[in-house]
């Protein structure tokens, strides 16, 4: 069972984008959907708590700070965990230009979420409040909900393209547009850099920044040390190669940024429960699903 709130937004009907209704859950332990499929689009915003998605056979082990998609006619199943259980939001769409936008935004099999910084997630989930708590089926409030829309497709866009600075209002994030390029610049530098040496202070050296003044404004952002979101991402790229490639444990290691394959493997137990050689075991082991796209 779960609380659930639901706005269905009717008049905002296009062929190229398709809004359908908006809302949030908050789960008990162990809830769950599915296996099942949608007609539409359903964009996750996963506000706290935890929980695991499935699709075609592979489990994602999320959490708070992260979106996921589901696709059309896509089989999937998704289960609120038992101890932690998650609150998301949701948002359902149809229509060519909503499937070009989640292409852009790099939803794509076999990695369909996408982990979204602080400040974001939080003017994001209070844009989808506001629409639901405002929402009329007047013109006005049609124009006003597709706006909101697309205001939070750039927000994805921004994280996912974080080379385009972007604006956050400083009423909702606190945050100033030199800060957010700042941090979004950094993490830029280590996702195509993740696999040579990084650190705080190297990071601060190519955006010509304070060492401490790039370390304090990215924990606020982000939630993490720079150290630990570059450990976080090193670890998420070799779950993708694991998953991906019969490549060997050290090689794996060598080419995600660690410099051993022991301490390479110690991390990855540490922040996923499994070794490397049985976390690739228990995936490849799944059945997969070819149902979607």
């Amino acid at each position: 069972m779960q609380q659930e709130t639901l706005i269905r937004m009717t008049g905002l009907h296009d062929q190229d984008l398709d809004l359908l209704f908006t809302g949030r859950a908050l789960c008990y332990p162990d809830h769950r959907y599915g296996p099942g499929a949608r007609p539409h689009f359903l964009l996750h915003f996963i506000e706290k708590g935890r929980g695991q998605l499935t699709i075609r056979g592979r489990t994602f082990y999320l959490h708070a700070g992260q979106a996921f998609l589901v696709r059309p006619d896509e089989l999937v199943t998704y289960r609120a965990d038992h101890h932690d259980p998650w609150t998301y939001d949701w948002l359902a769409f149809t229509g060519s230009f909503g499937a070009q936008i989640v292409q852009e935004l790099g939803f794509r099999f076999p990695f369909p979420v996408m982990t979204i910084p602080a400040p974001a997630m939080q003017q994001i989930l209070h844009q989808l409040q506001t629409l639901r708590t405002t929402y009329r089926p007047t013109t006005v409030h049609n124009l006003r909900g597709l706006s909101t829309v697309l205001a939070i497709f750039a927000q994805l866009a921004q994280v996912h393209h974080p080379s385009q600075p972007a604006e956050y209002d400083p009423g909702v994030t606190g945050f100033s547009s030199t800060t957010w390029a700042h941090v979004t610049k950094a993490i830029a530098l280590i996702e195509r850099n993740y696999a040579q040496q990084l650190s705080a202070a190297a990071l601060a050296r190519q955006l010509n920044v304070n060492r401490s003044y790039l370390s304090t404004i990215f924990k606020q952002f982000t939630g993490l040390t720079i150290t630990d979101y570059i450990t976080t991402f090193r670890i998420s790229r070799s779950e993708e190669i694991l998953f991906t490639t019969d490549w060997s444990i050290a090689e794996v290691a060598r080419v995600s940024g660690f410099h051993t394959t022991a301490y390479f493997s110690r991390v990855f137990k540490a922040q996923t429960g499994l070794a490397p050689s049985v976390y690739r075991q228990s995936r490849l082991s799944q059945p997969t699903s070819h149902i979607g796209t």
